[in-house]
């Protein structure tokens, strides 16, 4: 009887030592697992506050027009990455424009590099010539220029004209955009396109907007969108 116990006592004994080690064993496994984990994270999050600290300077560069090179109106050809990712800085300086722009630039004073200057001589433009002054082909040029871009991004507006030619928003920004399309089309509609100037409206529109035409463009591109893009500014110029 007595060494039947003795048995028993000495089963039980193993069996919880079994379960011990087990227990020890899952512990252990979870521990460095957790680790693991941590350490990914940490890993993870290093990268973005680069990548964020890296964006944010780009922005304050293109926000000022300071990017490297203005855009060639084509589309941009930023390196990617097999995760869809791109170079942010790239983008930036391909899509906001810097510089002077060539013939208009220098003959009105304004500059990419002094975006709030230029906004105010280009907007006094408009304010200066009426729709209704324009001819009859330059009032069918202005209209189909300026029903082709808008300032939705500020305003919510769909187009800067009505099909008659009048106003359709009355945003600082939109103003600038029109200015810049009448003087086109008045003192050089024979060296420009409509399209080469919807294209340097499109520019001023970068200029003005550069978070949400860099997401745009990333879009485009079928990018992952990089967290430093929020640092962007949404707008530079008032409404």
């Amino acid at each position: 009887m007595l060494n039947k116990r003795v048995i028993a006592m000495a089963e039980k004994n193993e069996t919880k030592k079994s379960n011990n080690t087990m227990m020890l064993v899952f512990v252990g496994a979870l521990v460095v697992l957790l680790l693991f984990n941590q350490y990914q994270m940490n890993t993870l999050s290093a990268k973005l506050a680069a990548g964020a600290s890296t964006g944010s300077a780009a922005l304050t560069a293109a926000a000022a027009g300071g990017a490297s090179s203005a855009p060639s109106g084509g589309a941009a050809s930023g390196s990617s990455g097999s995760s869809g990712s791109v170079d942010l800085q790239a983008v930036i300086n391909e899509v906001i424009p810097s510089g002077t722009p060539a013939v208009y630039g220098p003959e009105l004073g304004v500059s990419f590099d002094k975006p709030i200057e230029s906004i105010t001589i280009l907007a006094n433009i408009d304010r200066s010539i009426s729709h209704t002054s324009l001819t009859a082909d330059q009032l069918k040029r202005y209209v189909r220029v300026g029903t082709s871009i808008s300032c939705e991004y500020c305003c919510g507006a769909q187009t800067l004209v009505f099909p008659d030619g009048s106003m359709a928003c009355g945003c600082e920004h939109s103003y600038a955009m029109r200015g810049l399309a009448k003087y086109m089309i008045t003192e050089h509609g024979s060296e420009y396109t409509d399209e080469q100037v919807l294209g340097e409206l499109a520019k001023w529109k970068a200029l003005f907007f550069p978070q949400q035409t860099v997401e745009k463009e990333l879009k485009l591109r079928g990018s992952s969108q990089p967290g430093s893009v929020a640092d962007l500014p949404q707008q530079v110029g008032g409404c």
